[in-house]
């Protein structure tokens, strides 16, 4: 019996778009994990990218944490809960993606990634507009931004999402999976599962050691409610 066809099925390339479209989403979903914690990072002291901000009850002395976190409540406590509304809109769309891509419904995966960049754009806008205001004060929350190390079939691509942190970066990020989208041919096969030794877990479960971007959303909400019911509750009773 003659294998060869099954041989050569199994060595073919994936389509190049299909590996450009899975490493841009790593980007997206390295760059949004990182920026998802912002309201409970405040700065360190350290002039560092990776190192620049800790989780408010990491400070020494932890009342200098405790009074930022207290500030932004104060001040911005909708805002706070937009940012992360947005958040759990975009967590779902990487998981309709990873849905219609792990089952090779290449229309699904187009439609649900066109709906997650429409997201994204809106949410850019936002960060924009809070960051924009001469009235806000401190500028605690961040365009997406972070290094990446992508995993695709044979590919590994070291490139991090929005390098400059900025607006016109955060903006740039889009047009690129915008331009990804448009490559991709309606008969070509997008399937995740072929990629990467496992699907790629934006979804991920939600647990405190979760380190994916659903993950970092759930603790992010964690924090802010612990803090919600430890040192401000304490204060605000004592006023």
């Amino acid at each position: 019996m003659d294998d060869s066809g099954d041989q050569e099925a199994m060595s073919k390339e994936p389509p190049v778009e299909a590996i450009n479209l899975h490493l841009c989403l790593q980007g997206f979903s390295a760059g949004l994990s990182r920026n998802v914690t912002d309201p409970i990072a405040v700065p360190s002291g350290i002039p560092s990218m990776t190192f620049g901000k800790v989780y408010y009850d990491c400070t020494d002395p932890e009342e200098e944490g405790i009074a930022i976190m207290h500030a932004r409540l104060t001040r911005h406590e909708t805002t706070i809960e937009q940012f992360l509304q947005q958040h759990e809109g975009m967590v779902k769309d990487f998981a309709d993606i990873e849905d219609a891509a792990n089952v090779s419904n290449t229309a699904r995966v187009r439609s649900a990634t066109t709906t997650f960049l429409e997201h994204y754009r809106n949410y850019v806008e936002f960060v924009h507009a809070f960051r924009s205001n001469p009235a806000v004060g401190e500028l605690f929350l961040d365009f997406p931004s972070g290094p990446v190390t992508g995993l695709s079939y044979r590919h590994i691509r070291m490139t991090p999402f929005n390098p400059t942190g900025d607006y016109s970066g955060a903006v740039r990020e889009a047009r690129q999976l915008e331009q990804i989208l448009q490559d991709i041919e309606p008969h070509q096969t997008i399937k995740f599962g072929e990629l990467a030794p496992t699907s790629m877990p934006y979804a991920g479960n939600a647990s405190w050691m979760d380190s994916s971007y659903r993950g970092r959303l759930e603790f992010t909400r964690m924090m802010l409610n612990k803090f919600k019911e430890g040192p401000r509750a304490e204060e605000d009773a004592d006023a």
